[in-house]
């Protein structure tokens, strides 16, 4: 049965399942002039069932044998290696199905570990829609910088690697209360030199273990990016960049450590400090998980039974 078949009939389906309300009903024919049950759009749907089941005591739903269901072959899920290795990266493994259609959180708060000395301040990486970033699709990035993005000072001076001379910088984000996240979205400091965040790790906390209790209930721990050159955090600060979670997490807290920058000795082109733009989560909207799950079928094997 071709994918477009089995949606017609899985929409036909729950139409019929919720004006019945769930139940098994008997289905008398209409009488002359009238509609009959399940008038407007899905009129013509009750008429033909009607007629066919009329006087024969039959009911609207019944089991079908494999042979009146004409499905002539079955599902078998075996990705290949790449598949596997996609689904994971687009986050569709239990988690988000597709980053364009994910539910913006915003955390209520942020605090850095460097906050007495950040030349910019934290709190721009948590200014929401329509302030921090556009609020449509594709969601660029607005605004620059003091009032839109957060940078450290430069313990080593310039030219020097921040990582180097003061370690990695932390964030601490507070989600206000424990809730389901799927994804991370950052967007970049500034492409006019070197200080924007390249590569980044996460680690979680529940409300009950509060920001002092990263990891240990959830031991979850990923890493974004890469050092410069090698699956960086791009520099350009217009996009939406976006990281699906490989895991299911429901935490109140996030801790983001920044594991490099893209300073490239000398340094002539900065790296003394680290900088971001914006910083959200999401959650999978039911529209984007039913896509995944179409675009899933897709990738399923059929073969003859």
């Amino acid at each position: 049965m071709p994918v477009n078949m089995n949606l017609r009939f899985a929409a036909v389906s729950l139409t019929l399942l919720l004006l019945g309300c769930g139940r098994e009903k008997t289905v008398p024919a209409p009488a002359q002039g009238q509609s009959g049950e399940g008038a407007g759009i899905v009129a013509p749907v009750f008429t033909e069932l009607a007629r066919r089941l009329a006087g024969r005591g039959s009911t609207l739903f019944r089991k079908l044998t494999t042979t009146e269901s004409g499905i002539d072959f079955v599902h078998k899920w075996e990705p290949c290696t790449d598949h596997e290795k996609q689904l994971l990266k687009t986050g569709f493994a239990g988690t988000a199905a597709s980053a364009n259609a994910a539910s913006f959180l915003t955390p209520v708060s942020v605090t850095s570990s460097t906050e007495g000395t950040d030349l910019w301040p934290a709190s721009n990486l948590i200014q929401g829609p329509g302030v921090g970033y556009d609020a449509a699709e594709p969601h660029n990035q607005l605004g620059s910088g003091p009032s839109h993005r957060w940078v450290t000072s430069d313990p080593g001076g310039y030219p020097s690697d921040y990582l180097s001379v003061a370690g990695s910088p932390l964030a601490t984000f507070d989600m206000g209360a424990n809730v389901p996240l799927s994804e991370i979205s950052v967007w970049g400091y500034t492409n006019s030199n070197n200080n924007g965040v390249a590569q980044f790790s996460l680690r979680f906390a529940t409300d009950a273990e509060g920001p002092g209790g990263f990891g240990a209930s959830i031991t979850y721990n990923p890493t974004f990016g890469g050092p410069p050159g090698a699956g960086a955090i791009p520099l350009d600060d217009l996009p939406r960049n976006s990281f699906g979670f490989s895991e299911s997490v429901r935490a109140r807290y996030v801790q983001f450590t920044v594991l490099d920058n893209w300073f490239i000795d000398p340094g002539g082109s900065g790296g003394d400090r680290v900088g971001l733009g914006e910083v959200a989560f999401a959650i999978p909207e039911p529209a984007s998980m039913l896509l995944g799950g179409v675009t899933l079928l897709g990738l399923l094997r059929r073969r003859r039974a």
